[in-house]
């Protein structure tokens, strides 16, 4: 039969220590930290681009992500940012991904893309778009509806 033995405290550990209110401990929601930047949503499929504040337009779908960049930067600029993250509904297989020369960038923009895991960080001066494609989270699905899913 096994037996269980209580372990006695050490001695030299002194008291234990009583409890304080004022001392709390706590761990940063996932939420918080990454909910100071704006986050975009576009389908280069459809053309259906929803904003941060929720709203949403149509653009062309041969609209260039150079021009979907510019507004993302130019909207976050008149809310005092200084990033936004720009999430390309996309699929893995490359059937339901833009062409890769649609990741070209000019008009200032420098990008460090990853083709393969469809990520990329494009900067213009002292602006950063962090591009992410769906993919990654949602395989190929290709619906917006996917939006409320991803909601931390």
């Amino acid at each position: 039969m096994n037996e269980c033995a209580i372990a006695q405290q050490p001695e030299h550990l002194g008291p234990p220590v009583e409890p304080d209110s004022n001392i709390v401990l706590s761990r940063p929601n996932h939420k918080d930290v990454y909910s100071k930047r704006p986050d975009y949503w576009y389908n280069p499929f459809t053309g259906d681009f929803i904003l941060t504040n929720g709203g949403s337009l149509t653009l062309s779908t041969s609209t260039p992500l150079d021009a979907v960049l510019d507004d993302i930067r130019r909207r976050a600029y008149d809310g005092g940012k200084s990033s936004a993250t720009l999430y390309l509904v996309s699929g893995r297989n490359n059937d339901k991904r833009p062409d890769k020369r649609w990741f070209n960038v000019t008009h200032g923009w420098h990008s460090d893309m990853y083709w393969k895991s469809l990520t990329g960080d494009y900067t213009h001066e002292d602006f950063t778009v962090y591009l992410r494609g769906t993919g990654n989270f949602f395989d190929d699905e290709l619906t917006h509806g996917m939006r409320n899913e991803s909601e931390w």
